[in-house]
């Protein structure tokens, strides 16, 4: 059975690198997920000036995954919602 597909692999250690000491376990990853399957769905290798698609993230978007803040740009949504 042969398949076609996108993969993607996350790995723990690259990750780590950029936590930030007062960051919960398992909320950066999440968004790390999220951003991945982003790119999936949208079918485009490209990143945003904010928000979840950001190439990368400031101190500040880790503060706001604390508090749920952190959110996918409009026209990411859009993307995302024409596939």
């Amino acid at each position: 059975m042969g398949s076609a597909g996108t993969e993607i692999a996350v790995y723990r250690t690259a990750f780590n690198a950029s936590r930030q000491p007062w960051q919960p376990r398992g909320v950066g990853i999440g968004y790390v997920l999220a951003h991945e399957l982003a790119h999936v769905m949208q079918g485009v290798g490209r990143h945003s000036e904010s928000g979840i698609l950001k190439a990368q993230w400031s101190s500040d978007d880790f503060e706001e995954m604390i508090f749920h803040k952190l959110a996918f740009t409009n026209f990411d949504v859009e993307l995302i919602h024409q596939v």
